[in-house]
């Protein structure tokens, strides 16, 4: 398209417009307050330390020392020789019954905290819950090889129990979106650290759905990488990713994690992500959509 077509994409992108089908409601650029309702499910789950206990474990809770040792063995054996170009990005979207979100949430935690501990194919497993409805999830699953998305679907015992028991609060069918990382190119970017002694901070996440014209790929990620680069030494941005869908290479997400408004505020503003606008958009094939996230889990810090 033209400049003036260009800089209107843009425009309604930073405005907060949000034209895809998985969104249905605008996100304002401010985010709203946390509900007393998640308040509560935040005080409940306190991730590893406090976690509810599991209903099929009922005399076994998740402590961060567990978690951190475990990790750390599965880690040991293989971490050298992780490739990053080995791994892939499992997004799994879910809308559920109003009034359900909480027993969802609980759910999805356990999932979560249980897979990361007896699953070594899983690098991390984060739980989300969308700004503008707060029916919505996405469970965004990080697998060391290609394979083990479809290998858990079939033999995964705590799938199955996550499954039959969130499976009465999912409307319709579940979504889900298979991605290969481009940045960031270290594995260990991709996994929690062993060290998670850190406060407790709900993020502001952010999704941007791109999508580029053909033969402009590569061109799209070089400017991506080099803001994601740039972007990830600021102390207010937690996470910076560049992941490209599987069966569509002209489509791609950038995941953002800042740790409050004002750091999103200052990410906008910087120099760098001006110059990636400024140089987006004879890229671009479509408006570029964007969902806003709260983290259910993680919820440290440094797990981000």
């Amino acid at each position: 398209g033209g400049d003036g077509v260009g800089a209107e994409r843009v425009a309604r992108a930073q405005a907060g417009l949000h034209p895809s089908s998985l969104l249905t409601q605008k996100a304002h650029s401010t985010a709203p307050a946390t509900s007393t309702r998640a308040l509560r499910l935040r005080r409940a789950m306190r991730c590893f330390g406090g976690a509810p206990l599991s209903p099929h474990a009922p005399n076994r809770r998740r402590s961060r020392t567990s978690f951190a040792a475990t990790e750390g063995s599965h880690e040991s054996k293989s971490q050298a020789s992780l490739n990053v170009n080995d791994f892939t990005v499992k997004h799994v979207f879910a809308v559920v019954k109003r009034g359900s979100e909480e027993s969802f949430a609980e759910a999805s935690v356990m999932n979560a905290v249980d897979s990361i501990n007896d699953e070594p194919s899983l690098a991390r497993f984060d739980v989300l819950q969308s700004h503008s409805n707060p029916s919505q999830f996405i469970l965004v699953q990080v697998f060391k090889d290609r394979s083990s998305p479809y290998n858990r679907e079939e033999s995964s015992q705590i799938h199955a129990r996550w499954l039959k028991r969130a499976d009465s609060m999912i409307v319709g069918n579940m979504e889900t979106l298979q991605m290969t990382p481009k940045f960031p190119l270290k594995a260990s970017s991709w996994m929690y650290p062993e060290d998670d002694d850190d406060d407790e901070t709900e993020l502001l996440c952010r999704h941007l759905s791109i999508r580029v014209d053909e033969n402009a790929e590569k061109e799209f990620l070089e400017l991506t990488i080099l803001n994601a680069r740039n972007s990830i030494m600021s102390d207010g941005v937690a996470r910076f990713d560049v992941l490209q869908h599987d069966d569509d290479p002209q489509q791609f997400m950038v995941v953002q994690a800042f740790k409050d408004e004002e750091a999103q505020k200052a990410h906008e503003n910087s120099e760098h992500n001006q110059r990636w606008l400024a140089n987006l958009p004879e890229l671009l094939a479509a408006n570029i959509a964007v969902a806003e996230f709260s983290n259910i889990f993680p919820l440290e810090l440094k797990r981000w």
